[in-house]
């Protein structure tokens, strides 16, 4: 009789054991895909969000191989104007993608005069490309390389000391912010001539902003001025 008691006191005791183990089993699977649930919903917050339809800025303005056939490729085929990209200043993704490139435009005439432009080109998912507008303004611009004479920008992007003159000579403007984009060409005189294309963007309500090209003066003593602004029109 002691025996059959032995025998029952012990399975009654594997039973509890393993239900107790069954249990803690349980606890530790739902702890961990509460655990996962949680880790779900943070990389969901943190995941950057994309508007597919907006413009950026690139991480460099600089035209490389591809963008450089691909704009050859758009401009093809136009006559009286030759085009040559000297920065890419923004993309967009739509169904493919947009890019807004900064070009000198050089009509084809006696004079060869050169300005400036902007072309929004429009790239498809299959390559083909197509422009969709282009903004020019009517600054003529002529460079030379001697003391005296503008320099134009081995490198688009933005010096430290320009940045500041054009901050500095922005001071008393509070109709518009001034953005510097891409830097032209630069000039010594009795101090430095900076030719820029920044981003105008007057201080109203959802006011829009527009491209023009600067022209900043910064003198040896620390003051500045902006000396003449042609603003990009959009061609007819």
């Amino acid at each position: 009789m002691k025996k059959m008691l032995d025998i029952l006191l012990t399975l009654i005791m594997i039973l509890s054991l393993a239900a107790c183990g069954k249990a803690a089993t349980t606890a530790k699977a739902k702890e961990s895909e509460g655990n996962k649930q949680e880790t779900a919903t943070e990389e969901e917050i943190e995941e950057p969000q994309t508007l597919p339809g907006g413009w950026a800025a690139p991480e460099s303005m600089e035209i490389t191989p591809e963008i450089r056939t691909m704009f050859e490729k758009a401009v093809e085929g136009l006559i009286g104007v030759s085009y040559e990209p000297i920065a890419c200043i923004g993309t967009q993704v739509v169904s493919g993608r947009n890019y807004m490139i900064v070009a000198k435009m050089t009509i084809a005439n006696a004079e060869g005069t050169t300005t400036y432009g902007i072309l929004t080109i429009y790239e498809d998912l299959e390559g083909n490309v197509q422009i969709l507008q282009i903004f020019n303004t009517d600054a003529e611009i002529q460079y030379g390389g001697a003391l005296g004479g503008w320099t134009e920008a081995e490198n688009p992007a933005v010096p430290e000391e320009a940045t500041a003159a054009l901050e500095k000579a922005c001071e008393d403007k509070l109709g518009a912010t001034y953005k510097p984009v891409a830097l032209i060409a630069s000039q010594v005189v009795s101090g430095t001539n900076y030719c820029l294309i920044c981003e105008i963007t007057p201080v109203t309500p959802n006011a829009e902003a527009t491209y023009a090209l600067v022209t900043v003066y910064a003198d040896l003593n620390g003051g500045a001025e902006i000396t003449a602004t042609n603003d990009f029109v959009a061609a007819q």
